[in-house]
């Protein structure tokens, strides 16, 4: 790429083959113009409502980051993805493709659940806004929103989908965060634990800038490695999850405040607390810890 400057390096590859659970940190992640191979690959739904569980409603769906979900071996492109196994909060355990994996998902959750393996030209959910100044920009406070996200999202808005109709995605398929906001977080608010588990994002840049470098890369594009480009698209707004608990961190709405307090920034003419930003693969191929990422 022409007229490029060092960003950083790949610290930390995530993928999440079911969402709203715990996922997989791995070595090296395989690309496609959809996102990370398996990012996301099933989600919960609701047989009842037919929307889509999410951690966005903790008091409806309080164990989902208590589970976890990660492939058997590593899914490969343009290959049917192999079976994921979802290890549940009581230490039971069911494989994406057993006959009987959406009746062991119903009896933990308490609710007659299905595992989907696609959405439907975008999908439904409820989300909890909570009792924050200046977190939601209409005005919500501790009440449920039904929000449509995916395909749909775009669809309501006649706009082009930027991820597949099937896709279990909010908004794009890739998120990237830095190191440099993570450290800024910390030293603004050093009383909160800015872990990057927290924000459950896919790419991971080890960065030296000081301050959310990622706020300057909106509209231009990342290269990482010899193969791949990333369009950066938007901040990534960001809900109510990275404030719950998840394994060893603990609680913490001070996460959610910060953001509201320090990085406030404009998307499509609206205020949203947001931290990284979402992307788009210009060019695909391997991502892997360590890969020199630039910026152009």
């Amino acid at each position: 790429m022409n007229s490029s400057e060092p960003a950083g390096t790949i610290r930390e590859l995530w993928r999440f083959p079911v969402k709203s659970m715990l996922g997989e940190e791995l070595d090296a992640v395989d690309l496609s113009e959809g996102g990370i191979v398996g990012d996301r690959a099933y989600a919960l739904r609701d047989r009842e409502t037919g929307k889509v569980a999410s951690a966005k409603h903790p008091k409806l769906w309080p164990d989902l980051l208590a589970c976890r979900a990660a492939f058997v071996e590593p899914p490969r492109p343009g290959n049917e993805l192999p079976p994921a196994q979802i290890d549940l909060a009581d230490g039971t355990s069911a494989m994406s493709d057993a006959a009987d994996v959406d009746a062991v998902l119903s009896r933990f959750f308490g609710r007659d659940v299905e595992l989907a393996h696609a959405a439907r030209n975008g999908y439904t959910i409820d989300q909890y806004h909570p009792d924050e100044e200046n977190y939601d920009p209409e005005g919500h406070r501790d009440e449920v929103v039904e929000a449509q996200l995916g395909a749909a999202f775009f669809n309501e808005r006649g706009l082009p989908s930027a991820v597949p109709e099937g896709s279990f995605f909010d908004l794009y398929p890739l998120s990237v965060l830095t190191t440099s906001s993570l450290d800024q977080l910390g030293e603004l608010e050093p009383q909160s634990r800015f872990d990057v588990r927290r924000f459950r994002m896919n790419v991971i840049v080890d960065t030296p800038g000081r301050g959310f470098v990622e706020n300057e890369w909106l509209g231009r594009t990342l290269a990482i490695g010899d193969d791949v480009a990333l369009a950066v698209a938007l901040p990534d707004p960001r809900c109510v999850m990275p404030s719950l608990p998840q394994e060893d961190l603990p609680k913490d709405p001070r996460i959610l405040k910060a953001l509201v307090q320090h990085n406030r920034i404009d998307v499509a003419g609206v205020l949203y607390p947001c931290v990284g930003v979402y992307a788009v693969a210009e060019a695909t191929g391997t991502i892997r810890k360590d890969d020199r990422v630039s910026i152009a």
